[in-house]
């Protein structure tokens, strides 16, 4: 089944997102490209934070609905921004099926400004019952989604990603 996501549940879910994480002030937010893109960037403004870093990793084989590979792949060098000083870091994806993807960049952002950081994560939508069976579980009491998703179920496509959808 494919559900079409709009700009407007992309608001809402904004400020579910904002509501939840918005008493923390974020030293640094990333996002993992392309998916987790629109949503950093949205959250960088809401939440204030100029500090931003880009994780290009690719999951999906192409752009055909559930052509899934097994695991993420960071595919480019990460452009993470020059900090002296890093605490509170916001790890950003539009969808997490399994939690490889975050543990991998969390595992980046550790090996660049140590670990003495409290990393948590976001996404629009989350497969907690698929992430709690896997061995990445433990990101699940550090992240929030609004929206839970079965991902073996459920294609989302997003606004961003049609042809001719503009927001206004």
């Amino acid at each position: 089944m494919i559900k079409k996501y709009d700009w407007d549940a992309f608001e809402q879910d904004m400020d579910r997102i904002c509501h939840k994480m918005g008493d923390t002030e974020w030293d640094l937010i990333i996002g993992i490209a392309r998916g987790g893109l629109p949503l950093a960037v949205a959250l960088s403004h809401r939440f204030n934070c100029k500090n931003f870093g880009v994780v290009v990793a690719r999951k999906t084989n192409s752009e055909d609905a559930f052509d899934l590979d097994s695991t993420m792949k960071v595919i480019a060098e990460p452009a993470l921004p020059e900090l002296k000083q890093v605490y509170n870091v916001l790890i950003v994806d539009d969808i997490v099926a399994l939690g490889d993807g975050f543990s991998i960049v969390e595992n980046l952002i550790i090996n660049k400004y140590g670990d003495n950081i409290n990393v948590q994560f976001v996404s629009l939508f989350a497969d907690f019952e698929q992430i709690k069976q896997d061995k990445y579980s433990g990101i699940i009491s550090r992240m929030f989604s609004p929206n839970p998703i079965n991902n073996k179920l459920v294609w989302v496509e997003f606004p961003w990603e049609r042809e001719g959808v503009t927001h206004v």
